[in-house]
């Protein structure tokens, strides 16, 4: 199987408030054979829970005992469809995540799970509650702009 992604970032300053407004948008290209169903940033600091997220997506501060991960996961809706319904097949994009956060830009590691295609498969990590070793070993995972941490 195969994976073809294209992580796109954008962070703005606000003057107002001195925060930094922090967008993500992750293209499965056509190519790819397997669907996206989670997407992390690491280390990273959002100023507070409120995550803009995607219809059926879950956002989250924290993995495995860390503080400083920012993440989005399928989570299904409560109109009876499942999770994975929302994964991001081959040829369709995940936009919508965004925050807020008091670091200015710089270079932080994403990570991305993905499952067969429109399969039931079982996931690797389950965010805010997995093994953070079990993130560091995805084979998806780069570097891309982000708010960085205080805890690098």
């Amino acid at each position: 199987t195969r994976c073809d992604l294209r992580i796109e970032a954008s962070a703005t300053l606000d003057s107002a408030t001195m925060e930094y407004r922090y967008y993500y948008r992750v293209i499965n290209r056509s190519t790819s054979t397997r669907d996206l169903v989670a997407f992390a940033l690491m280390p990273a600091e959002a100023v507070d829970m409120n995550l803009d997220r995607p219809d059926g997506w879950n956002g989250f501060l924290g993995c495995g005992g860390r503080h400083d991960a920012i993440g989005w996961m399928i989570s299904g809706d409560d109109h009876g469809k499942n999770r994975t319904d929302f994964a991001i097949a081959p040829g369709q994009e995940l936009s919508g995540m965004g925050f807020r956060s008091r670091r200015p830009p710089t270079r932080i590691r994403w990570f991305a799970q993905t499952v067969p295609q429109g399969g039931r498969a079982q996931f690797t990590w389950e965010l805010m509650s997995s093994d953070i070793a079990t993130v560091f070993k995805m084979p998806l995972q780069g570097t891309i702009v982000g708010p960085g941490s205080t805890h690098e």
